[in-house]
């Protein structure tokens, strides 16, 4: 988990560690699409709806996505894995039988899905700030997002764009780029998924930057605000789709750039 120091466009809050997952847990292929989302809360809150049905759902907070999960367990007899605290919700445990969010740890884990450059496939080069053509086989991103449907974002002056005559950005229906070598898509681009795990920017601090002990099944810190999301957007910088790049957000927040998708432990 982490990157080495020498991978183009790292950040500091990237070490690596060695980390062992212990158990095994299924996730969905693609982000919750807006049609998954309606069908279980009734309502689209997507800045870009007119993307469509099979577009990643988005503008829903961390409460928000949980909330989702709960009832997704609900209609399907399963546990709910959220448990109402206050005003915060806590996750029960690693192994509910219902769905979840990921952790830090797993999200990275399926995102590599066994590889372990920048991204899961292709040599990473980037050649300016919007601009990685090794990204377009396996993302949207900033350098190639465009889209033609109402309510898109204006994007013709953001610079360095690998296609800069695209003058208006969005998202993209799940699956239209290659997956992953496990079969999951847009696992570095269209929105940033939120996880189960709180964000510290010392993550690990306790251990050797490399060759340190292996840390079993890691969740994150137990207390704090701010909320993990990973796996670039259609909106940011090249440097940020990598599969090592941590960011964090509000949880109450709603971001036109982050959705989610579930997670749910297999005995």
């Amino acid at each position: 988990m982490g990157s080495p120091e020498s991978e183009e466009g790292r950040y500091g809050d990237e070490k690596q560690q060695s980390i062992r997952l212990t158990y095994r847990f299924a996730m969905g292929q693609t982000e919750v699409t807006q049609a998954q989302w309606k069908a279980v809360m009734g309502h689209n809150p997507s800045k870009f709806s007119a993307c469509g049905d099979d577009c990643p759902v988005e503008q829903v907070s961390w409460f928000e996505a949980v909330d989702y999960l709960n009832r997704l367990s609900a209609l399907e007899g399963r546990e709910l894995c959220y448990e109402q605290h206050g005003d915060s919700m806590s996750l029960k445990n690693l192994k509910c039988n219902g769905y979840r969010l990921p952790t830090e740890a797993e999200w990275e884990y399926a995102a590599r899905a066994a590889t372990a450059g920048a991204i899961y496939q292709g040599e990473w080069s980037i050649l300016g700030a919007r601009n990685a053509p090794v990204l377009d086989v396996i993302a949207w991103y900033g350098g190639n997002s465009g889209v033609d449907y109402l309510g898109a974002t204006k994007c013709a002056i953001w610079d360095e764009k690998q296609y800069p005559e695209q003058r208006w950005c969005g998202t993209h229906p799940v699956r239209g780029k290659a997956a992953n070598p496990w079969g999951l898509y847009d696992m570095l681009g269209n929105v940033g998924e939120w996880t189960n795990d709180v964000y510290d920017e010392g993550l690990f601090d306790d251990f050797p930057k490399s060759g340190g002990p292996t840390i079993d099944d890691p969740t994150g810190p137990a207390s704090g605000y701010l909320r993990v999301f990973r796996g670039g957007s259609w909106s940011i910088y090249a440097r940020d789709m990598r599969a090592a790049r941590r960011r964090n957000g509000d949880p109450a927040a709603r971001y036109a750039f982050v959705g989610f998708r579930p997670v749910r432990f297999i005995p």
